[in-house]
């Protein structure tokens, strides 16, 4: 991992060695490439404040906590003494102060100089883990000890309270088929084929409406990619979110980061739409960067609204004011360019059943469908050869199993003869006579414990058979154009210079 310092000064070594000027894509207040002096000031003074509370009880641990929590210790913020419309040099309670405030904990965070869990975000939007990529050591292939001991109980019933004695009435190859099933269904019932898949897709959506979409989406599929739901820009929270899930998860053989990742991103069709787009990218970019881990395969780009489906389905403009969607200047350069503002709403309304089609159309080409197929193929061919080896192991045990089951079985059907034949209470001193003479004739409690210790041998070491199962592997490979908006096997100056281009 690499640390705040290290992190800070590759990018000021950025910024001398005029790298960091090719690297940039967003503006001077938002690009975590870009470390203005300002930016670093006030990063570094929300980290001061942090290193002085975040460990005691006043820390309110969350954004807006902050905010209220730094106005009440009455506190000079540093932009304070440039202010051109609010005199007072302290932080105060004012929507540019929390600006300021917001971009100054997204900076500490993003280079390092406060913990990411110290002050937590609230939107409560992000990611959703739809395929489960845990850890599969609970199966017996991957790492399951194997040793599943079988303890057969058998009921001899004291005479007062008059039922029946008991044994478990079953063949040999009966008992030693419900204990390999047993041991089966308990260790591989979570196998998952997406797990498995050589790509991993996400959809990010910049409204979190379209969910019922996107899950209709995951069902036709039956598996193939998670799901980033956010209102608007995703926050730098939610992004490292999926970061560290890229770096970090996944079963021991099929890790996230050696996957191929393909990233689709859902958003109207405006400018804020357009910029969201090459601002998650490259946020993205940075955080596995900080990560160390832009090796990995990543591959970004729209999937709708796009200006070609806006003119296919014939979109209207939107409802809204032009004011909410940032300055006059960058709403009337959107205009002149494409005319109107869209919503990907509209395309849900006017046409049911067209979002889910672009998204599975998407998506499908990157499953293979034969995958899980092929697992559940090699999974019964490993269990039948599994179980073969263990009933061939456990033969050894039949005959004294059978000899103990059949001799106390015996002494158990004299024993229920007895207790039916006193049929009724006033006769329990004589049952109770005859139960111990035919208890000790029969030497019962012996072939109890003999019997249980035959149980006591079934004891099956799966592991001894574990490296029969041939893991699954899929050669499935996608034939992709070179349109797309990332792709993090570029040169970080050559994919910069992609992004700014897609902004309008």
């Amino acid at each position: 991992m690499v640390t705040s310092n290290q992190i800070l000064e590759q990018l000021k070594g950025y910024k001398d060695t005029g790298v960091a000027k090719g690297y940039r894509v967003l503006d001077s207040k938002n690009d975590p490439f870009w470390v203005l002096p300002s930016r670093e000031r006030d990063a570094r003074w929300v980290a001061g404040i942090w290193e002085k509370y975040g460990r005691t009880d006043r820390w309110p641990g969350y954004d807006r906590g902050v905010h209220y929590f730094i106005l009440g210790l009455g506190l000079e913020c540093p932009w304070g003494k440039n202010r051109k419309v609010h005199p007072s040099r302290q932080y105060m309670n004012v929507l540019s102060d929390w600006g300021n405030l917001c971009r100054a904990i997204r900076d500490a965070r993003n280079w390092g100089l406060i913990p990411w869990d110290a002050i937590e975000c609230k939107q409560s939007v992000g990611l959703e883990k739809w395929i489960d990529y845990g850890s599969l050591q609970s199966l017996p292939f991957e790492g399951f000890d194997g040793r599943f001991n079988h303890h057969l109980s058998v009921t001899i019933p004291e005479v007062e309270e008059i039922e029946a004695a008991s044994i478990y009435e079953e063949d040999f190859d009966s008992e030693v088929n419900d204990l390999i099933d047993n041991l089966f269904s308990s260790h591989v019932e979570d196998l998952n084929p997406a797990r498995y898949q050589p790509y991993y897709v996400a959809i990010v959506s910049e409204k979190s409406g379209l969910e019922r979409i996107l899950r209709g989406a995951l069902r036709e599929l039956d598996h193939g990619f998670d799901g980033l739901n956010f209102e608007g820009h995703a926050t730098t929270t939610a992004i490292r979110n999926l970061a560290m899930r890229l770096v970090r998860e996944g079963p021991p053989e099929h890790r996230i980061r050696e996957k191929k990742i393909r990233i689709f991103y859902l958003s109207d069709f405006d400018y804020a739409g357009r910029v969201m787009v090459p601002a998650f990218a490259w946020r993205l970019y940075y955080l596995l960067m900080a990560l160390g881990s832009t090796d990995i395969d990543v591959k970004i780009r729209s999937l709708a609204l796009t200006k070609e489906q806006v003119e296919e389905y014939d979109l209207p403009p939107g409802p809204v004011s032009e004011k909410s969607l940032g300055s006059k200047t960058l709403q009337d350069r959107w205009l002149r360019e494409y005319g109107k503002i869209i919503e990907i709403d509209s395309l849900i309304g006017l046409h049911p059943g067209a979002l889910r089609r672009i998204i599975v159309d998407a998506v499908s080409p990157y499953i293979d469908v034969d995958l899980a197929g092929e697992m559940d193929s090699k999974l019964s061919d490993w269990m039948d050869e599994t179980m073969d080896g263990i009933v061939e192991d456990l033969e050894n045990l039949r005959e004294p199993w059978e000899k103990a089951h059949s001799a106390l079985s015996e002494a158990i059907d004299e024993l229920n003869e007895a207790i039916e034949e006193a049929g009724i209470v006033d006769k329990l001193g004589e049952l109770s006579e005859k139960v111990d003479e035919i208890k000790e004739r029969h030497g019962i409690d012996d072939l109890v414990e003999e019997y249980k210790d035959t149980m006591r041998n079934i004891d099956v070491d799966a592991g001894g058979y574990a490296e029969k199962f041939e893991k699954p592997r899929s050669e499935h490979v996608v034939s992709e154009d070179d349109d797309w908006l990332f792709d993090s096997s570029r040169n970080p100056v050559a994919q910069a210079d992609i992004l700014r281009k897609y902004k309008p």
